[in-house]
């Protein structure tokens, strides 16, 4: 199997949010011979970007471990952490405290965008602006 078509095909299913452990059985099927670890990581380093944006499931489980694994590899790695979930508060908070220790710099989804929007006058600052407003009557 080459490089080059595992990423791609590999690169969709990163896009769609579906990483490493919804799946995993169906991606290692597909996969054969590799591990989606090493899949998953030979796609993240073919992209070519340094930076990532990540969430999970949980963020005990499907978060922190890829995280700081990016993090130690050298990519700057930033985490929703609003958009993962953890059984417990205590197991979340176990977790960021992890991912802060392995050099992952965690943001909420609010605070993201607002960053991403960069310029509030740009043409995408309006549709930021509606996103974080329904965000925050949406948590009533």
């Amino acid at each position: 199997m080459s490089d080059e078509p595992t990423a791609r095909a590999l690169g969709r299913v990163l896009l769609t949010g579906a990483t490493g452990m919804v799946g995993s059985s169906v991606l290692a099927a597909l996969l054969e011979e590799e591990s989606v670890t090493e899949v998953v990581s030979l796609a993240c380093r073919n992209t070519g970007r340094k930076h990532f944006i990540m969430a999970g499931i949980t963020t005990d489980v499907c978060l922190a471990p890829p995280a700081i694994s990016a993090a130690d590899e050298g990519f700057a790695v930033t985490a929703v952490v609003d958009a993962s979930g953890s059984p417990t508060a205590l197991t979340d908070e176990m977790a960021f405290r992890k991912m802060e220790r392995g050099g992952v710099e965690l943001t909420t989804t609010s605070a993201l965008l607002a960053e991403l929007a960069v310029n509030w006058a740009s043409e995408t600052g309006p549709k930021i602006m509606q996103i974080l407003g329904e965000e925050i009557l949406s948590r009533g």
